[in-house]
């Protein structure tokens, strides 16, 4: 039993070897993609809304709040924008 162990973690370490490789590969792939992309036009400046907001801020993370807000926001339209071509091309009801 002792060889047909080895040969069972050998054939179990080779295969995962070879997912690890296509994994790389895929994440390389997409990596590559993201990169062919154009740069985002619009520049990210964080707000400045005097002491008065500094000191809201430091009990209530404003600015955080609103790019998750606005995150989420965009994951809710690009749903039902998606829903909307499925429904259009006949694919959901």
């Amino acid at each position: 039993m002792g060889v047909l162990n080895a040969v069972w973690c050998a054939l179990i370490k080779f295969w995962n070897a070879i997912q690890d490789h296509v994994i790389q590969n895929v994440i390389d792939f997409i990596a590559m993609l993201i990169g062919l992309l154009p740069s985002f036009p619009v520049q990210n400046e964080p707000l400045d809304w005097g002491e008065f907001g500094s000191a809201i801020g430091y009990f209530l993370p404003v600015g955080t709040m609103a790019q998750h807000f606005v995150l989420m926001l965009a994951v809710i339209i690009l749903w039902y924008s998606y829903e909307y071509v499925m429904r259009w091309i006949k694919m959901i009801k």
